[in-house]
């Protein structure tokens, strides 16, 4: 049963990771639009940036336990791109649907880490 815990670890690490990512980009995010002045598509895109960018390195040296290189960096922003594919169109679909913002990023925040960490697991880090 090693091959089940060590899944455990990794998912374990890896849901504390996006936790702590998605603080890191909520914080970036609120920085840039009270102390810079940018708007909300710009300040977003410098969060999600330096989210990113710390979620690949704790995923793959923490959670993942894989020594960084260019072609898991490629396969890890793919997957990103995925996960945010996913995102909006979870969000539409709620939208279209009638459901409420809240309820839209519920169904995001339910559905959109297992399948990301099943395709870094199977696909990023293979």
């Amino acid at each position: 049963m090693a091959f089940e815990g060590s899944v455990l670890t990794k998912a374990s690490r890896f849901a504390a990771t996006g936790l702590g990512a998605t603080c890191v980009h909520v914080s970036v995010a609120l920085a840039c639009l009270k102390l810079s002045g940018l708007g909300p598509m710009y300040a977003n895109g410098i969060a999600f940036l330096t989210a990113n960018t710390l979620s690949y390195f704790l995923n793959t040296m923490w959670s993942f336990e894989q020594p960084t290189s260019g072609r898991n960096y490629t396969r890890f922003i793919a997957t990103s791109l995925l996960g945010l594919g996913i995102s909006v169109s979870i969000s539409g679909v709620a939208s279209t649907a009638g459901l409420s913002d809240l309820i839209g990023l519920l169904m995001v925040a339910i559905v959109l880490p297992p399948i990301t960490f099943l395709a870094h697991l199977l696909w990023t880090y293979k």
